[in-house]
């Protein structure tokens, strides 16, 4: 004992002396360090470029984009910046990253971040700069956003951001760049944004915004642009006030909804571009001359009338004009006129699509670099030969500014071989001396905003500007611009190299001047004409610099190198020690641990589930914990809403994946057997399978089966080991239409999905598709009677880009949501674009190459060779499945048949492994058997494009499905009844009840047979003691809720008479008084019919104005003596049937398997639940139907 308590007391004076050494140098802060942590733990990092993150100190060590500053206060190291731009980083924003108390900047642009924007992030009241562009970041922005008091720039564009602006966001008083365009945010502006008097620009284009256009924006003193295109305005007109905003430079409000007529905008002297296209505007061009600084006006797809002004004509920066689709007429003024072009300027003049009937002289000869438009105007009719004949050819259509622009710039007697370009060196054109050649330093910028269509006249004066000394302060000739390229807002993207200063005796820069350059660029102290608007930095292109380490100044003292050697050793020496004295207590605990685990299960065994789950298996917690190797992180596969997923190898070689549940996802006990009692009854090939489940140690778990290829957007991304051909992919299209339909018409109660996308579409080993990812948070909603509601009203879940855009207006999420989602994942599947991508909207960019006949150039290049016909007829589908109005969009039933007809058009040799069917999915016999039994599936011919058309509610639907359930026309029973023909099955309606239905196909004989028919059986039923249920108490196994009517069906044994029965209660809850429902029995063995299916007969209960019931019943005999059993009850409004079987003994004393039939006749089908229960013939089984 003294020998231990020596080594104890070692152990602490070392401890102090560590502690006391770490206090004494300069290492990062406790709290600083551990929310790096954890900010690492949150990061998945493919490339690797925070490898040095695993290191001990983030200061110390230099971690990769972390820069610190010292704080003499408390002595410790703080982190002040966090640059991770450009890395690859996938994950999520640690909640802990608020805990960097002195953080100034922000930077995570450029990855593929998911998740929300923590509130946490509010706490970070010193922030200047919180750049998050270009992620994948969901959710809708946090009001503790108004707190960062500091910030100069928020930028979180090109996201997936939803929901409301937060109006707390008008205490950020010196903010000058709100950049959050590229978004799904919805709702309208807050006029208490107007409060922001130092913002530059404002950039909310490409939004979902609505309400009014607050004309409050125009009390910002300092703004120089205004963009808010794509918003769906209120019909609003546009402020009259946005024509007196004394800096404006850029207005640009395209498709925004607006109406009314153009403001008078000569009280805006700087202005540069003017956008307000694509709207309804009307009325005349105002006559009001525009700024001389003017670049761009497009006024183009608008209602305007009356002339082009006069005062257009000599605006000396004009580059384009675009007044196209209008009521413009008149005489054109010569644009031109009174202006020299200098040769690098362009003017375009698009006046197509108008009713100008007279065209001058001058116009009809401009300059070459003139490109006028004049098709599809009065003065082109009949035009065959001639200058006005050039200017109305279809050839005029093209877009004469390129959209991209590379230079190629001679080097004179330059060898290029003397020049390694291959080790990222170039000659630098205009250096004092000819053929220097150096590394230069690679900037990929875009300009978010500019004012400008042409970049050429400005390239030159931009170059120059950023080289003046006000900013990088180098020469002219060590920048070069050979690369720019327009892309979609308009942004222009650029290639800026910087070389260095000319040197006999070096050509690279040396660290210090790298490090200059990439701060300068990084802090955005560029400093340019208001023209050019925003910039933000893509990456930075290292080239011959890769292996340069920017070193960020640390506090003096100390070398960090030998402060850590110490506190290593020491800390070394300390564990040593410790280790001698603990392993003893370590071994004992092990032993104990192990123990008390044992005696916990046996103590809390997993919990029985209150209802019958045999298709799966409970787990405890010690199975999957060692399947999953402890919950390893290399075990972890995925990451969803529910928590981690795991891979995991359970005993035998069965492969699942494990998904465990976060502590916020954790259930009642109750709630959790629910979902697993729901999802376990859902059997589709097409469907990912649950196995089993764990609820055990404050654990919830779930076991599915595990799918070895990944998902849908593994296999999209370059990432995939090798292409998807066209068959492939349009097979992994069918079967994951096929997984939808089953949830969404023979689930029980039907699923809507509400979060289809590429990555809940998993692949098997052979590339099947699996939709993954529902469960009872997205069951279609019943009302207290047990009604279904069209809707579902709850949170949405989707992801945005996937989510239906009515519901952004109506909350409600239908079955046609559903479709909208699985319209752009085949969207994605065709063009291998993300639906919301760096600008680019997927739905925006098909429909526009569509409207140009330019469809295959959006398609996936990797797909190899294909089928035009059949990517064009898969094109059409995906482009109806994406309408905005949801009565357009086909039901999922016709999505499967247009697909399985595509499908069929592909040769047997380039179909992948085993083709699937090309039979519709919408069998009668639900999942139950084509899941579990033969897999097959049953088409109807006969229903065409035209009846597929008049859908337009859930009722259509269900009938639809029907008629793949059972070919009415060759079933025997209804054609001995006069079922046979299409004219006969519409008489059938919910307003037609059997009785009319006779009287249509047989006359007044049939009609007076029905009658005494009726009336025979009411006396019998009067006469008879109402039917009761058998006095052995009955257990219910099963209810299955689908709508009104409500429908009890007992399957009764009486093990002492040997006698078994059917009891059918159906309630009428709103049926007229009066109205007595009757049944009629079609026996194969009273009519001598033989039927299709020797195993069932029928059964109709009708009742008007209900529709005619049909039950499909086993076609046993039925008892003569007895018979039927029938009573009405008008207080409580339910029909009896009692039907009784004759005696039969039973040979076998062993468990059996009874299946029923169910079927609803509408006025074109026969719509069929299936239902298969299994037990002791001693016990009745019970099961309830509502049907719509």
């Amino acid at each position: 004992m003294k020998e231990m308590m020596g080594v104890v007391g070692i152990i602490l004076v070392l401890s102090s002396c560590c502690l006391s050494l770490l206090d004494a140098q300069e290492i990062t802060h406790p709290t600083d360090v551990s929310a790096l942590q954890y900010v690492h733990r949150k990061l998945k990092d493919p490339l690797n470029h925070l490898q040095d993150w695993k290191k001990t100190d983030p200061c110390a060590s230099n971690w990769t984009g972390v820069i610190c500053i010292p704080d003499p206060s408390d002595g410790f190291l703080h982190v002040k910046e966090l640059r991770l731009l450009n890395m690859n980083l996938t994950g999520q924003l640690a909640p802990e990253l608020g805990l960097l108390s002195n953080l100034t900047i922000l930077n995570f642009m450029w990855n593929d971040l998911t998740g929300q924007i923590p509130p946490e992030l509010g706490n970070l009241t010193h922030l200047i700069f919180l750049l998050l562009s270009g992620n994948q970041l969901t959710g809708s922005l946090p009001q503790e956003l108004g707190s960062l008091s500091n910030l100069l720039i928020l930028q979180i564009d090109y996201n997936e951001i939803s929901g409301k602006l937060p109006t707390s966001l008008a205490n950020l008083k010196k903010l000058k760049h709100f950049h959050m365009n590229n978004n799904s945010i919805t709702g309208q502006i807050p006029p208490e944004y107007s409060t922001l008097t130092n913002v530059l620009h404002f950039l909310m284009d490409n939004n979902k915004l609505t309400g009014n256009l607050p004309p409050e924006l125009a009390q910002m003193p300092s703004l120089r642009i205004l963009q808010l295109d794509g918003s769906n305005f209120d019909g609003t007109e546009i402020p009259s006030s946005y024509g007196s905003i004394p800096n404006l430079v850029k207005l640009s409000l395209r498709n925004c909804n607006l109406e009314g007529p153009i403001p008078d905008l000569s009280k805006s002297p700087v202005l540069y571009y003017l956008d307000i296209s694509s709207n309804k505007l009307t009325g005349e061009i105002p006559k009001n001359k525009f700024s001389a600084n003017i670049t761009t006006i497009n006024l183009y797809n608008n209602l305007l009338t009356g002339s082009i002004p006069s005062n257009f004509s000599g605006l000396p920066r004009l580059q384009r004009l675009q007044v196209q689709n209008n009521k413009l007429s008149g005489e054109i003024p010569v644009i031109w006129e009174n202006r020299i072009l200098k040769a690098e300027e362009k003017l375009i003049l698009d006046l197509r699509n108008n009713m100008f009937s007279n065209v001058s002289s001058v116009l009809l000869n401009p300059p070459s670099n003139v490109t006028v438009k004049l098709y599809g105007n009065p003065v082109c009719a009949n035009v065959n030969a001639g200058k006005l004949a050039d200017l109305c050819g279809i050839s005029t259509l093209e877009v004469e500014s390129p959209a991209t622009s590379s230079e190629t710039i001679s080097t004179g007697d330059c060898k290029r071989q003397s020049c390694p370009v291959s080790e990222n060196y170039d000659y630098v054109i205009g250096s004092p001396v000819a053929c220097f050649c150096a590394a230069p330093l690679g900037i990929d910028l875009r300009l978010r905003s500019p004012s400008f269509s042409d970049f050429r006249p400005y390239k030159v004066s931009y170059m120059l500007d950023v080289a003046s000394p006000k900013n990088l302060g180098i020469n002219p000739y060590q920048i070069s611009i050979d690369t720019f390229a327009w892309q979609s807002g308009p942004r222009l993207f650029m290639n800026m190299k910087i070389f260095p200063e000319y040197s006999e005796l070096n050509s690279k820069f040396n660290s210090t001047e790298v490090q200059r350059i990439v701060d300068f660029f990084a802090t955005f102290t560029l400093n340019t004409d208001d023209s050019l608007g925003p910039y933000e930095i893509i990456s930075i292109n290292t080239g011959a610099y890769k292996d340069v380490t920017i070193i960020f100044p640390k506090k003096s003292g100390m070398s960090i190198g030998v402060s850590v050697g110490i506190i290593i050793g020491a800390i070394a020496f300390f564990l040593v020690l410790s280790s001698l004295a603990l392993v003893f207590f370590i071994k004992r605990s092990k032993r104990k641990r192990k123990t008390r685990e044992v005696d916990m299960e046996q103590e809390h065994p997993l919990p029985k589930p209150p209802m019958n789950m045999e298709s799966v298996k409970g787990y405890n917690f010690t199975e999957l914990d060692s399947a999953t190797s402890s919950f390893s992180d290399l075990s972890q596969i995925g990451r969803g809403g529910y928590g981690k997923v795991y891979k995991g190898h359970l005993p035998g070689g069965l492969v699942v994946a494990v998904k465990r549940a976060e502590q916020g996802s954790l259930q009642g006990q109750k709630e959790f057997f629910t979902e697993i009692e729901l999802l376990s009854r859902l059997h589709h090939r097409n469907l990912v399978s649950l196995l089993g489940y764990c609820d055990q140690k404050g654990e919830q778990m779930l076991v599915y089966e595990y799918m070895p290829n990944g998902s849908l957007q593994d296999a999209l991304s370059a990432r995939f080991r090798q292409p998807l051909s066209l068959a492939l992919r349009l097979r992994i299209a069918l079967g994951s239409a096929r997984g939808i339909l089953y949830l969404h018409t023979e689930a029980d109660p039907p699923i809507i999905h509400r979060d289809i996308k590429p990555s809940n579409i998993l692949l098997d080993s052979k590339m099947n598709p699996k939709v993954a990812d529902f469960g009872i948070s997205k069951l279609i909603a019943l009302d207290g009677g047990g009604v279904q509601r069209d809707h579902v009203t709850t949170i949405v879940k989707g992801t945005p880009g996937y989510v239906d855009p009515e519901y952004y207006l109506s909350h409600r999420l239908t079955e046609k949501s559903d479709v909208y989602s699985l319209g752009i994942v085949f969207l994605e599947i065709l063009t291998g674009m993300r639906p919301i991508s760096h600008g680019r909207n997927i739905v925006r960019e098909v429909n526009e190459a569509c409207d140009a006949g330019m469809m295959m150039s959006v398609i996936d290049r990797s797909m190899g060779q294909y089928s035009e016909e059949c990517v064009k007829r898969f094109m059409e589908l995906a482009i109806r499945c994406c309408q905005d109005n949801p009565e357009a969009r086909p039901w999922m039933l016709e999505i499967v048949r247009e697909l399985e007809n595509i499908y069929g058009m592909i040769p047997k040799e380039e179909k992948p492994y085993s083709s699937p069917s090309v039979q519709s999915s919408a069998s009668g016999m639900s999942g139950f058997a084509a899941a579990s039994t033969r897999g097959s599936y049953t088409t109807f011919s006969e229903f065409t494009a035209n009846q597929l058309n008049e859908a337009i509610d859930r009722r259509d639907r269900l009938r639809r499905l029907a008629l793949d359930t059972i070919n009415i026309a060759k079933d025997p029973y209804f054609k001995q009844n006069h079922y046979g023909s299409y004219e006969c099955r519409l008489c059938a309606t919910l307003h037609n009840n059997e009785g009319n239905y006779l009287v249509h196909t047989q006359g007044k004989k049939h009609q007076t047979n029905l009658a005494k028919r009726a009336t025979l059986e009411a006396k019998n039923a009067s006469a008879q003691p109402q039917p009761q249920p058998h006095k052995r108490k009955v257990s219910v196994r099963r209810t299955v809720k689908i709508g009104r009517p409500g429908y009890r069906v007992t399957k009764q044994y009486d093990p002492e008479l040997k006698q078994r029965s059917i009891l059918f209660q159906i309630e009428y809850p709103e049926i007229e008084d009066k109205i007595k429902p009757r049944h009629r029995f079609m026996s194969s063995y009273e009519q001598n019919v033989q039927p299709c299916d020797k195993k069932y007969q029928y059964l109709l209960i009708a009742a008007e104005p209900y529709e005619t019931i049909s039950f499909k019943v086993p076609s046993t005999e039925i008892d003569k003596s007895t018979k039927f059993f029938s009573h009405w009850d008008p207080d409580s409004k339910m029909f009896t049937l009692q039907v009784m079987r004759s005696n039969v003994m039973r040979r076998k004393r062993t468990h059996t398997v009874m299946k029923f039939e169910f079927e609803w006749l509408t006025s074109q089908v026969l719509f069929k639940v299936f239902a298969g229960c299994s037990g002791s013939p001693s016990k009745s089984e019970i099961f309830h139907f509502d049907l719509t």
